[in-house]
């Protein structure tokens, strides 16, 4: 084995990342306890503290109390200093936010588009909404460091490619080069889920959990998986196919070409074509007489389980219960702490978690299923935002060094 040795230079900017995160998780702090908690010099902590407001990235706040001497100066992260955008793009909706560091939010949009699976319409949508947040929040432009997209597929995050997304009908689309040449500032892009993920772990439930999995359910059906307080990727960027476990031998065809997946048996998609199946094949429902006017959708058979229809009940618990067996073979497999169940499938409430809890005890670990805690979030579309936005803020926080000089910015965030 080679050994590298670390230059100076290497280590003031490993330096200077640990004191700007020992800032943002204990502020408000002074320079002295920087000192102490660093096990760095005093003299060095004062220059990079010097230098991280210099940049922008810390500010002092006022005094301290006194243990005997001068009151200390404390110190702040600046989250008002810069700004991000994050966009959640699916099927037919763009969700946008500008936000601060923190991932607050500053200026939002949500619209819908007609469904274009051609990529220079959606680029079209995409830079529109980008350029929207930003002049309605009258930031000035130099303020935004960059961009963060989450959108549903494989995405090869450290590429910049959409690999492929079923829903947009996409493969090998090389997102990031195109918006960057359009735009003329970094995007980092990152399927939907992991976004969701990335927000739960920096300022949601996760946020203090070394090991959990975030599901999402709607549309399609998908997980981001946090190990040991790490994002958990796989070798190419595409862990977390959750809605692509097989549930079912020789079950429904799934949009992947496959069989039996989880997502053909519990997606709010699955669950209206499988009622509509039912009515047609001659199953009785008070659905039928909806059916023979229009096409069924979620809100349809949710109304209808709730109003007692034996047809909408019985496919829902049968949803329930097939993602209860997909979540006990996750639980058995990676003995997560916690795991968050969100998307625009929570509506459904009881009439899918009520089977889905009852399938999930019957199938995990026994000593694993106490242990595990389990919690349903109703978010909404601006945390996904929020996520994609983090993307980059997450990238700030580790190598603060990238802002000093303005020009490596989008080198060094990609």
């Amino acid at each position: 084995m080679t050994l590298i040795p670390g230059s100076k230079k290497l280590i003031l900017r490993i330096n200077k990342t640990n004191v700007l995160n020992l800032i943002k998780d204990l502020e408000p702090i002074s320079r002295t306890e920087l000192s102490k908690k660093s096990k760095l010099s005093l003299a060095t902590v004062c220059k990079i503290v010097d230098s991280l407001i210099d940049i922008g990235l810390a500010k002092e706040v006022g005094e301290g109390e006194s243990s005997g001497g001068r009151r200390p100066i404390l110190l702040n992260i600046n989250y008002k200093s810069f700004y991000l955008v994050g966009i959640k793009l699916s099927e037919n909706m763009v969700t946008a936010a500008l936000t601060d560091l923190k991932a607050n939010l500053i200026t939002t949009l949500e619209e819908r588009f007609k469904i274009a699976e051609k990529v220079d319409k959606i680029v079209d949508v995409i830079s529109q909404s980008y350029e929207h947040v930003i002049s309605e929040s009258e930031i000035p432009r130099e303020k935004v460091l960059g961009l963060g997209i989450g959108l549903p597929g494989h995405i090869d995050g450290k590429e910049g490619i959409v690999r492929y997304s079923s829903i947009l009908g996409w493969e090998n689309v090389p997102l990031k080069r195109i918006l960057q040449e359009r735009l003329k500032i970094p995007v980092l892009i990152e399927n939907d889920v992991n976004t969701l993920t990335i927000a739960e772990k920096c300022f949601g439930v996760g946020k203090e959990i070394d090991n959990f999995i975030c599901i999402t359910i709607g549309r399609g059906i998908g997980s981001g998986i946090v190990l040991g307080s790490e994002f958990y990727r796989g070798y190419l960027g595409a862990a977390g196919e959750f809605g692509h476990i097989k549930v079912k031998k020789d079950g429904p065809l799934c949009e992947c070409g496959s069989r039996g997946c989880l997502e053909a048996l519990s997606s709010e998609p699955a669950i209206v074509k499988r009622t509509t199946e039912a009515i047609i094949s001659g199953d009785k429902s008070n659905l039928r007489n909806i059916l023979e006017k229009r096409e069924l959708d979620i809100l349809d058979v949710i109304n209808a389980a709730e109003e007692g229809d034996k047809l909408a009940i019985r496919i829902y618990h049968e949803a329930g219960m097939y993602l209860g067996m997909g979540l006990a073979n996750l639980v058995n497999l990676l003995n997560p702490q916690l795991i968050i169940i969100s998307g625009e499938g929570v509506k459904a409430g009881d009439l899918l978690f009520e089977s889905m809890r009852k399938s999930f005890n019957e199938n995990c670990f026994p000593s694993l299923k106490e242990k595990i805690d389990i919690k349903i979030e109703k978010l909404g579309n601006f945390a996904w935002a929020r996520g994609a936005a983090t993307l980059v803020s997450r990238i700030i926080f580790k190598k603060p060094t990238i802002l000093e000089n303005k020009e490596l910015l989008m080198v060094s965030l990609n």
